[in-house]
């Protein structure tokens, strides 16, 4: 534990234990991010598009925090907290601490990795959770600007796991599509349906492999085929949409079908989609289009 001297770390031992159990749940190694880096001056970027500092010192080394469990006669609830070093009676009798300083080499790219089962790494940790600086940390400073971040292992590994899980469901979705599917899927995403299947093939594999959680809502919605269904009647004629009014209306007879409501971020595809899934009529109203569109010919209603 950060030493107890003189007034320096003078912590309950309530806020001692709270601390050491959020230090166990890190594991056995934590890392922390500084965001150090600045925009590289070299306009060829010979060293990356950015560039660390040789050597950053997180400042302060000392600082204030609130002990809320401090209850003790004669303690004051504001504690000094400092990684001290050395601590030296001066000829006067002062003590005349030197303290242990949080700094980070360029070589590190601004990432600190702490082997917790060291107790200096676990000083430094202790030290890091109770800075002023750490985003979103129990005692950040809102008017210091954040500087270090810790990064959650467990999160991210779990995190990874997920869309590494996601990305596999979502190419093997693909891989398992019809020619005519694809072709589905393409018009309702609002892509040209009309080009080379093998295009097509290719754009529905590159979005479930960048965006594999965003493809697999996509699919278990069950809205592509509504929407696709949308587009496809809207290339054949069979519907038409008129922006102004916000409305869709048959292609032949231009009888209406229905007004949408032009506000939020959904396209005009996507609420007409919506709206044959889930209206009284829809299903209905879905497949007299359909069987419209499946004709070769643009059909008059």
């Amino acid at each position: 534990m950060l030493q107890h001297i003189a007034h320096y770390n003078d912590f309950t031992p309530e806020f001692i234990d709270e601390l050491e159990k959020k230090i166990d749940s890190f594991g056995k190694v934590v890392r922390y991010r500084f965001d150090i880096e600045k925009p590289n001056p070299d306009k060829e970027h010979y060293n990356g598009k950015t560039v660390f500092p040789q050597m950053y010192t997180l400042d302060p080394a000392v600082f204030n925090i609130t002990d809320k469990h401090e209850k003790r006669t004669g303690k004051q609830k504001v504690k000094t907290v400092a990684n001290i070093k050395t601590a030296e009676m001066n000829e006067h009798g002062v003590l005349i601490p030197t303290f242990n300083k949080i700094r980070i080499k360029a070589g590190a790219r601004g990432v600190l990795r702490l082997d917790l089962t060291v107790e200096e790494d676990r000083d430094i940790c202790r030290q890091l959770e109770l800075h002023p600086k750490l985003k979103n940390g129990e005692f950040a400073d809102s008017q210091r600007v954040p500087v270090v971040t810790r990064v959650d292992e467990v999160a991210d590994a779990t995190t990874a796991r997920v869309e590494r899980g996601a990305r596999l469901t979502a190419l093997n979705a693909v891989n398992e599509m019809s020619d005519e599917k694809i072709r589905e899927f393409a018009a309702g995403m609002q892509w040209d349906d009309t080009q080379e299947i093998e295009v097509l093939r290719n754009q529905a594999e590159t979005l479930a492999d960048s965006e594999p959680i965003f493809f697999n809502d996509v699919i278990k919605s069950g809205n592509i085929e509504y929407q696709a269904l949308v587009q496809q009647a809207l290339n054949k004629g069979v519907i038409v949409f008129d922006q102004a009014e916000y409305k869709y209306s048959w292609g032949g007879n231009k009888q209406p079908i229905t007004v949408l409501s032009p506000t939020g971020e959904k396209s005009h595809i996507e609420k007409m989609g919506e709206f044959l899934k889930i209206s009284a009529n829809g299903k209905e109203l879905a497949k007299k289009i359909k069987s419209l569109t499946s004709g070769k010919a643009e059909v008059a209603v």
